[in-house]
């Protein structure tokens, strides 16, 4: 999205911040040959540069996490927003790439001049294909107007999906973890780390930093094997443990990662940065 200077972009209407932003970024990926060979960096320095500005990202983490944000610390939300952050870049790159090519109809905005929270809809037309609706939810805060969630397709970038898992012969378990990891375990077997059960939004901020102890305490491997039940919070939990161990200049593998977490990891454009 477009840099606007700051004292332009508080006055900017949401519908024409999404259009020039959007058109500013497209014209860019069009134009720059790096990025149409593939280089997924450069695009993420595209949108990092400009679309960032105009995203709420501690709003969009509190949004996915829903009820178990206000249990967390402030170091906590801090990282969780950062790796979030991560995710959701990445994802939204993928999105703008993928269409770069075809025509985007914006539509008008359906909302009174003294709304606060609006939806801005847009279009991308695809020949011989329906088009492909691309929803921002958009508040106005004293900076601006700020995405907070933006629906692709009709999926929700911070949408609390989950993906179950269990083995045929295996009953369905009612799991209900609170802030404290209830109904989810880690154990250490010498430098490998078990996790097992579930592992959502409801249980990442005090599984996190369960996690980086382990991994200050020389854990190598994290074995997946045992998890039962998760969604986009174990990537964010992931990519958090591995920056641990980068820092401390080591390398954390992950064994047994099922292969729905490789699908997300695939959707999400950071399969490269885990080692799955």
């Amino acid at each position: 999205m477009l840099a606007l200077p700051a004292a332009r972009a508080q006055d900017v209407p949401p519908d024409q911040l999404v259009k020039s932003v959007t058109l500013e970024v497209i014209e860019l990926i069009a134009k720059d040959k790096e990025i149409k060979s593939g280089n997924r960096a450069k695009l993420i320095q595209v949108i990092d540069a400009k679309v960032l500005p105009h995203f709420n990202f501690a709003a969009m983490t509190a949004l996915a996490m829903g009820q178990s944000w206000n249990k967390a610390n402030p170091e906590q939300k801090k990282r969780l927003t950062e790796e979030f952050r991560t995710l959701l870049v990445r994802t939204y790159a993928s999105a703008l790439a993928a269409y770069s090519e075809q025509k985007f109809d914006f539509r008008p905005l359906r909302a009174k001049p003294t709304d606060t929270d609006v939806i801005v809809q847009v279009r991308v037309l695809q020949p011989g294909a329906q088009p492909v609706p691309i929803d921002y939810s958009m508040e106005k805060t004293a900076s601006g107007w700020k995405v907070y969630d933006v629906m692709v397709g009709g999926v929700s970038l911070v949408a609390n999906y989950r993906i179950r898992r269990r083995r045929p012969d295996q009953e369905p378990v009612d799991q209900e973890p609170d802030a404290r990891g209830r109904g989810q375990v880690m154990r250490r077997e010498g430098e490998r780390l078990v996790v097992s059960g579930a592992v959502t939004l409801a249980n990442v901020g005090a599984l996190l930093d369960e996690g980086r102890r382990h991994v200050a305490e020389g854990v190598r491997t994290v074995d997946l094997g045992e998890v039962s039940e998760m969604d986009s919070a174990l990537l964010a939990l992931l990519l958090a443990w591995t920056r641990e161990a980068l820092a401390a200049s080591r390398t954390l593998v992950f064994a047994n990662a099922p292969e729905s977490l490789r699908t997300i990891a695939r959707l999400y454009g950071v399969d490269g940065l885990l080692a799955l």
